[in-house]
């Protein structure tokens, strides 16, 4: 009961120090700053052989925050978040329904006139949030919550399933972009009688799913209700994780299945990764034992110390979903993931952890302050994982260092958050805190996988006196665009954003990352692609050792669009013919996996 107190008292002030009442649900972990401390301008060092250079910042409207941006094939970058009055884009100024409560909007910039194209707004009377986003093509995906009793996403009203329409109930919403405007296509709601949160959106052709956590009895997706298994009505609530997948059909979209996963204490899902049909949620939990599965399939976490972070694998098997290997992380302190990605069978996973040390496999990191962060690369090896490697994140003394967002590009792997000690250590780098102890400063930093190992290839910082934070993190080819929080002045590299002293405001920035070096794998003896361009499909001829070999196309942003595994029965020439329907026109990598060698080839669909 303690504990739970503990986390109902933080989550009462989860942006208490770096954004208004209005945005305090916004972050999905403002709470995690509480938790671990009752729990247990680019600065770098000389020898930084590498330097990211900040290429735009800005500061969005009064009381305007992006919580979330992706990015299409094409470089243009969406922004979703919320808002309280009205917000500009452009030449494109929206207006909430009630000017004094918060409503969502999506926004389209483009690299190439460095303006917003467009923008669109949703929502009702009371507090509607936008809190993931995700691009496949020319529709826009965005998911957040809803506490209005009705919210209008274009034509669509979705009605809250509270009597009173005071609590959030969650959302998915899809908008197709028209190139100069865009319009809501769909919107599906779910939720029950307590609070909803909505955290986590993936996509795979036209599957979407999304994840979070609920803390009432119930929540209901479509005809599928969940349960929570201890409830508690007259005492403080416990929340369950729920994972679901929704079906775009094109002008609708409706729920396949849902699934949750919860014991008799609190479990919460800050993470969604899909690569292919298979699924990857992360989190916490603080029962002593967790239900991951359905009676037919489960698998118990048993808490190390506090709260312990987990990352879990699910298998979308078409009107279900199949629960495969759960993995706890913890010490004798709390543990907490806090974002995934997935990029063919490798999982990566970044959190935060106040234990004296935390053992990730063969590997155990040692926490220099309060709260250091671990960034850990693990192989879905089908019916269970292995750790591959795992690096920490310190800040030293009484620091806290809290990643936010996390993105794979092929062998970069980039982690954004942010830090409150003196200093904060990666590798072999380290950045000085702008402001005292305690207060924020934004960190961003690029890693390179190596395979059983990885290195710190350079690291960045952004922010001021105050308490500056990201919240999210896209990429196209090596430009990074982030979006966060900023008490002003805040320095970004060379550029300091005008605005009143003391101020705060949303950002949206740009930062060019330098071209990670790499040691490849070793070559397969040949790989020919053709045609190249192509349009409808991809004929691939491998010349490669008898034995399994793994073929994908993946995307600009790490994913796997197209897989396939072959068994190659000698080493002659191999033709394999893969369909690019349904492909957005741009720039795709087709890798071919035999072994230890390693052979990738660019490919322009058009």
């Amino acid at each position: 009961m303690l504990r739970r107190n503990v986390v109902l008292l933080v989550l009462l002030t989860p942006y208490a120090m770096t954004t208004l009442a209005h945005f305090s649900a916004l972050s999905r972990r403002g709470w995690l700053r509480g938790l671990l401390i009752l729990l247990g301008a680019l600065i770098a060092a000389p020898s930084l052989a590498q330097t990211p250079a900040w290429q735009m910042a800005q500061l969005l409207s009064t009381r305007t925050i992006a919580g979330a941006t992706a990015t299409d094939a094409a470089g243009n970058v969406y922004l979703a978040g919320s808002f309280v009055g009205s917000a500009t884009f452009g030449t494109t100024t929206l207006n909430a329904q009630n000017a004094a409560d918060t409503d969502v909007f999506v926004a389209k910039w483009s690299p190439a006139t460095g303006c917003f194209v467009w923008a669109r707004r949703a929502g009702g009377s009371s507090s509607e949030r936008a809190t993931a986003l995700a691009v496949n093509g020319n529709q826009v995906y965005v998911l957040g919550t809803f506490s209005s009793a009705t919210a209008a996403f274009g034509n669509t009203t979705l009605t809250n399933s509270s009597a009173d329409g005071n609590q959030a109930d969650i959302f998915v919403a899809k908008l197709t972009d028209a190139g100069a405007t865009a319009d809501f296509t769909w919107a599906q709601a779910g939720g029950g009688p307590g609070l909803d949160y909505a955290t986590g959106l993936a996509l795979t052709g036209n599957s979407v799913y999304i994840a979070g956590y609920f803390e009432g009895s119930t929540v209901r997706f479509g005809s599928t209700a969940l349960f929570n298994s201890n409830p508690m009505p007259s005492g403080p609530a416990t929340s369950e994780v729920y994972v679901a997948k929704l079906a775009d059909a094109g002008s609708t979209a409706s729920f396949n299945w849902a699934v949750r996963i919860g014991g008799q204490g609190s479990e919460q899902a800050f993470g969604l990764a899909a690569s292919g049909s298979n699924l990857y949620v992360v989190g916490y939990f603080d029962s002593q034992s967790v239900r991951y599965g359905c009676t037919l399939c489960i698998s118990n976490l048993i808490s190390a110390g506090g709260a312990d972070a987990f990352v879990g694998k699910l298998t979308d098997a078409g009107t279900g979903a199949t629960f495969g290997w759960v993995q706890g992380i913890g010490g004798s302190g709390s543990e907490v993931a806090l974002a995934v990605a997935a990029q063919q069978d490798e999982v990566y996973v970044t959190g935060a952890f106040s234990s004296p040390t935390l053992g990730l496999g063969a590997t155990t990191l040692a926490n220099s302050g309060l709260s250091n962060a671990f960034i850990t690369k693990l192989t879905d090896n089908g019916a269970t994982m292995s750790f591959r490697w795992a690096e920490a994140i310190g800040s030293v003394g009484l620091g806290i260092t809290l990643p936010q967002t996390l993105r794979v590009q092929g062998p970069a792997v980039y982690v954004a958050g942010s830090f409150t000690g003196a200093t904060a250590r990666f590798g072999g780098y380290s950045l000085a805190n702008s402001g005292s102890i305690g207060t924020d400063d934004v960190f961003v930093a690029g890693w390179t996988d190596t395979g059983a190992s990885s290195s710190v290839a350079w690291v960045a910082q952004a922010g001021g006196v105050g308490n500056d934070q990201v919240f999210d993190l896209a990429l196209h080819n090596t430009s990074l665009f982030l979006t966060g929080v900023a008490i002003l002045p805040a320095r970004f590299g060379p550029l300091v954003p005008a605005g009143p002293a003391g101020s705060q405001f949303g950002f949206f920035a740009q930062l060019a990352a330098p071209v990670l070096a790499l040691a490849p794998p070793l070559p397969l003896p040949g790989l020919e692609l053709y045609p190249n361009p192509a349009q409808h499909s991809l004929t691939i001829e491998v010349v490669a050792p008898a034995g399994p070999v793994r073929l994908t196309l993946g995307d600009a942003q790490g994913r796997v669009v197209r897989p396939a595994a072959v068994l190659l029965p000698d080493a002659s020439g191999q033709r394999y013919r893969i369909s690019l329907a349904g492909l957005a026109p741009g720039l795709y990598l087709a890798t071919v996996q035999s072994g230890s060698r390693q052979i990738v080839r660019r490919l322009l669909v058009q």
